[in-house]
């Protein structure tokens, strides 16, 4: 018969955690209603799992490592020290230690986070993306030639929507000077501006490496 793998299943926590600390009720709340799917999911199909929650203590990790040796790690962690651009440094570390894990691959996260970057792979495979521009912080906005409006003012590297409103989609020049200016200053970040294009948002499932298999 062949041997489940143990699975250690790796989270951010909203506070500092110990190692061996009893989460049942946080698994109970609706903020962490993935993390204990995850951990049901695992058990009901007979893997030998635990978890992990992390804030900012990177040590914990090494020590669950060592203690529990899990096969594979199920990486759920979307931040750390409540930073969503570090998710990318805790896939570092997983690679760095030679631990099989589930998910994005540190180069991948950090080309697909960035907008710009990701937009201009994707051109350069042939494949249309809507005209774009960045405007970094502290370059003076100038008058906009390309893209052409109507147009999407967002956060060049944050997601889940996060900076979007309907104050985002600008129609006239004046307001896409204050959405930038506004972008800049309050979310302190570089921003990207896209033509408007309409038409349905679509999440695609994708598993795999060399020969992927697409969910529906």
């Amino acid at each position: 018969m062949k041997k489940k793998l143990k699975v250690l299943v790796l989270f951010d926590g909203s506070r500092p955690t110990k190692i061996d600390e009893d989460l049942s009720k946080e698994m109970n709340t609706e903020d962490w209603k993935t993390e204990a799917n995850v951990m049901e999911a695992l058990g009901a199909l007979g893997y030998t799992a635990e978890h992990l929650a992390i804030f900012d203590d990177l040590d914990l990790v090494r020590q669950k490592l060592e203690n529990f040796a899990p096969d594979v790690l199920f990486n759920l962690v979307e931040q750390f020290k409540n930073n969503p651009g570090f998710d990318q440094n805790i896939v570092s570390l997983l690679e760095m230690q030679g631990v099989p894990f589930t998910g994005c691959g540190a180069i991948g996260l950090v080309l697909c986070k960035h907008k710009g970057i990701s937009k201009k792979i994707l051109g350069y495979h042939h494949i249309h993306v809507p005209n774009f521009v960045v405007i970094p912080r502290g370059r003076r906005i100038a008058r906009l030639k390309a893209p052409k409006f109507p147009i999407l003012v967002k956060p060049v590297k944050d997601e889940a929507s996060y900076g979007i409103s309907q104050a985002s989609f600008v129609q006239t020049e004046e307001q896409f000077r204050d959405r930038v200016a506004f972008i800049h200053e309050k979310h302190d970040a570089d921003v990207i501006a896209e033509e408007y294009i309409e038409g349905r948002e679509l999440y695609v499932s994708l598993m795999g490496n060399v020969r992927l298999s697409v969910f529906p």
